[in-house]
């Protein structure tokens, strides 16, 4: 595919039609538009798009590949790709160093990395301090992660009690808090007259007792706070 033709041949507008202005005291002349119509032709010269090269191309010629859309320059032997190692300045091929903050140069670009394990960049997690898991598990026993870093858990257990007494539970956690478990709260949801404490927090389970005055399976619900 050659190369388009020029929308404008600068050199067939009437150079009369273009009048002399005045700036200060001088006049400026009409601009020469043959030679900008000849500088323009040379500009368009150094560029190709088509699927092969073009023969004999002047050393700084541009060829855009139509089929991979690729981009080479002419170094004055051979054609070869634009480095992207270079680009904007930033060897991408030099290794990141670990642990420090980026910094932007005086162009805004960043001009170091975190490297976090075996992957390098910005760590996802600690982007303005923030926790990038919010997971969640919408289920009879889940939980919701926070992007405070809070976390809410709830859920229930079954416990066979006797008449008028107190009786210990105990209900897992769906997942351990990471450091601890600031409260918890329970309540015996078959009858309006069965009670249930919660005693025990831990990070990974909460217990209890419960007291009902008749013989009974009772469901304990849980609902327990933590980080």
């Amino acid at each position: 595919m050659a190369n388009p033709a020029v929308p404008v041949v600068f050199a067939n507008i009437d150079p009369s039609t273009l009048a002399t202005r005045t700036i200060g005291t001088n006049n400026v002349p009409a601009i020469n538009l043959q030679n900008l119509d000849d500088d323009f032709s040379t500009i368009l010269a150094l560029f190709t798009v088509d699927t092969t090269v073009p023969p004999s191309p002047q050393v700084g010629a541009l060829f855009f590949n139509s089929n991979d859309t690729t981009f080479q320059v002419f170094d004055g032997s051979v054609w070869r790709g634009i480095n992207a190692d270079k680009t904007d300045g930033f060897d991408a091929s030099q290794t990141p160093t670990a642990n420090t903050i980026p910094v932007a140069d005086a162009n805004a670009h960043l001009n170091t990395w975190i490297a976090q394990g075996d992957a390098s960049g910005l760590d996802a997690d600690l982007v303005r301090g923030l926790p990038a898991d919010f997971t969640s598990s919408l289920i009879g026993n889940g939980y919701q992660k926070l992007p405070s870093g809070l976390i809410i858990q709830w859920g229930s257990v079954s416990v066979s009690v006797s008449a008028n007494t107190a009786t210990q539970w105990g209900w897992t956690l769906p997942i351990a808090f990471p450091n601890a478990c600031l409260q918890a709260f329970s309540s015996a949801g078959n009858d309006v007259t069965a009670s249930s404490t919660t005693e025990v927090l831990t990070t990974t389970s909460i217990t209890g007792y419960c007291y009902f005055g008749a013989n009974a399976t009772l469901v304990i619900r849980v609902f327990a706070i933590g980080y």
